[in-house]
């Protein structure tokens, strides 16, 4: 009986030591993995303070940009092409010599209308002579000068001349503008009257665009107002303007042309390059928040706020907007502290890491 009662405590005694060694390390361990793991998940989110300030409220449309000058030079007489002295895409300035024309009989025909007056010149004078009057010294009545203008045809050859002169005159082409050559077709060898038009000449560095609003946003559209263009196809690139002119007539369609200056400094945009177009109407004393801070929940706006180390859920009510901004009517207050990303999948009250946020809006 008593090796009986010694076989019942030691196997009690090993039971006894098999949980004191292995289950319960275990679990005093695993609070600390489970600590560690939930810190680990703790999501960094960048943070900007906001503060009332002035919006630009934008009105988006396309437009087409056009030069304010540009010039179709033509040829004005009919003549072979002797030389051609520019290349598509040249810029050339005022005055500039662009072709030549064959100008022998325009020469001769100059040189003989000249001939021609001072025959009838030399008549004059034989009459006047025969008249007796001393030529140099005596007066001689203006009736009876015009009279022998007119019966030896002196205004006539007088015109004669100034066609003459003209026409030579057209035997070379100047630019009229300073420019971009466009659009240039003529060959040296060939006559003048193949061609339409020798080129056009584009003023690239006074551009405008044109561009159609609604009636409906005629009132909240004037001259001066500043606007942003962008390329369709090179949207990276931006340039500043400002409304120039509003075309007082509405089509058909319901919409009005309006004209803006613009700045063409890296000579990138184009006559004809279709561009976007993002007027802008400064509205004061606004709360302004980037696109990326408000998220839809449930069908309804929110903008998260960062309080003691957690994410709040804030409803808001968006009263204007731009391409990268919001102004919140309703939801938020001055100086409060909001998530402007990483906020998709955030939930209220989660505790979040805050990094503060460079970018400010309306920059």
């Amino acid at each position: 009986m008593k090796k009986f009662n010694a076989l019942i405590q030691f196997i009690l005694y090993g039971l006894f030591m098999i949980g004191c060694n292995s289950p319960m390390d275990n679990s005093t361990r695993m609070p600390e993995r489970t600590s560690l793991e939930e810190e680990q998940k703790i999501m960094n989110v960048p943070i900007s303070v906001i503060e009332q300030q002035d919006f630009n409220r934008e009105i988006i449309t396309q437009g087409k940009i056009k030069s304010r000058f540009r010039s179709d030079v033509a040829f004005e007489i009919n003549e072979q092409i002797t030389a051609i002295h520019i290349r598509t895409g040249e810029y050339v300035k005022k005055g500039q010599l662009l072709a030549e024309l064959q100008d022998v009989k325009y020469r001769l025909a100059l040189e003989k209308v000249e001939q021609q007056m001072q025959q009838a010149q030399l008549k004059i004078e034989e009459k006047l002579i025969s008249l007796g009057y001393e030529l140099g010294k005596d007066t001689i009545p203006p009736q009876l000068l015009e009279r022998l203008s007119i019966q030896y045809n002196i205004g006539g050859y007088e015109n004669e001349k100034k066609l003459a002169n003209h026409n030579l005159a057209q035997t070379r082409i100047y630019a009229p503008i300073s420019g971009v050559v466009a659009n240039l077709e003529a060959q040296a060898g060939n006559y003048s009257s193949r061609y339409k038009k020798l080129c056009t000449i584009i003023d690239n560095r006074n551009l405008q665009v044109v561009f159609p609003i609604l009636e409906t946003e005629l009132m909240e559209i004037e001259p001066g107002m500043p606007l942003l263009i962008k390329p369709l196809y090179q949207v990276e690139k931006k340039y500043r303007g400002k409304v120039a002119a509003i075309n007082p007539e509405v089509n058909e369609f319901g919409m009005l042309e309006v004209m803006a200056s613009i700045d063409n400094t890296d000579r990138y945009l184009l006559e004809g390059m279709k561009v976007q177009v993002y007027l802008q109407k400064e509205i004061p004393g606004q709360l302004v928040v980037t696109k990326k801070a408000v998220v839809d929940k449930q069908g309804k706006q929110v903008v998260f706020t960062y309080e003691g180390g957690h994410a709040h859920w804030n409803y808001v009510e968006i009263e204007h907007e731009n391409s990268d901004y919001y102004t919140i009517k309703k939801g938020l207050e001055s100086r409060d502290t909001i998530i402007v990303d990483q906020n998709l999948y955030l939930v209220h009250l989660e505790k979040v890491n805050p990094v503060f946020s460079q970018s400010q809006p309306n920059e």
